[in-house]
């Protein structure tokens, strides 16, 4: 595909020799999603009416756990890559994360914060959950011009073959990035549908929580992943279905005092 959107050659610049330089992709369209998740962001929440001084007392933490969650998903998965030299497990630059790991712990994190501080989650869900969505659907976009996040070999007719060196298959594969951006443009619109309706709080996040986890649980099945599997599913269908299944209950649990 187009894993680099444009390139400038090397070139001087009073005596220094700059370049070549490249945008890819898929870090283009990453930061993309993550401004615009921020601008939701921050206009829910003051629509909203929450005090955004408790995401900036914790900003630190809660990138800091999740970076460490998602690291910790990986070499779970990926350990026999790391036994030779236990060492490499620190190298974070070699890219190694797993993103549902990191999700999970950052929920776990924010959670933490939130009870001592007494502050409501489920109003922070509202507004967290959807602007989360927003960017990991730019980031699909990104993945599957660049070619990572991969799918399996399939016959299918819209099977697509990457010219990318870091993706092992030459025949036609899942596009499954396109797969996970259709799921998440649809649960947009949904997300869209329950604030229009003024649903009581927490359960617009709790239900986006639990369809976004669904949606990457369906299509985590057709996409490649070389990570140790756990009982018969990927590392992160596991953790999809423990936070699908958290948000259920939670989902239960408020029905039931209401």
């Amino acid at each position: 595909m187009y894993p680099i959107l444009f390139q400038i050659n090397a070139f001087s610049l009073f005596g220094w020799e700059i370049g070549p330089l490249s945008l890819f992709s898929n870090g283009f369209f990453a930061a993309l999603g993550f401004v615009v998740a921020v601008w939701w962001f921050l206009k829910m929440a003051q629509k909203k009416h929450l005090h955004l001084e408790f995401i900036a007392d914790h900003f630190f933490s809660l990138i800091i756990w999740s970076v460490v969650g998602a690291r910790l998903g990986y070499i779970y998965g990926a350990f026999a890559r790391y036994q030779e030299d236990p060492i490499t497990m620190l190298y974070l630059w070699d890219g190694g994360f797993l993103l549902w790991s990191g999700i999970v712990f950052f929920l776990l994190t924010f959670w933490y914060h939130c009870h001592k501080q007494k502050e409501k989650i489920g109003q922070w869900l509202d507004v967290i959950v959807p602007a989360g969505v927003i960017a990991f659907a730019f980031q699909s976009i990104g993945a599957f011009l660049g070619g990572t996040s991969y799918g399996t070999p399939t016959e299918l007719p819209w099977g697509v073959i990457f010219e990318n060196p870091e993706v092992r298959f030459t025949i036609p594969i899942h596009p499954v990035q396109v797969y996970q951006l259709i799921g998440l443009i649809f649960l947009l619109i949904i997300i869209k549908v329950l604030h229009t309706r003024r649903m009581r709080e927490s359960l617009i996040g709790l239900i986006s929580l639990a369809l976004f986890a669904g949606v990457s649980f369906i299509t985590d099945f057709f996409r490649d992943d070389q990570l140790a599997p756990l009982l018969w599913l990927h590392l992160a269908q596991v953790l999809q279905l423990i936070v699908l299944f958290f948000s259920l209950s939670q989902i239960f649990v408020n029905n039931k005092r209401q």
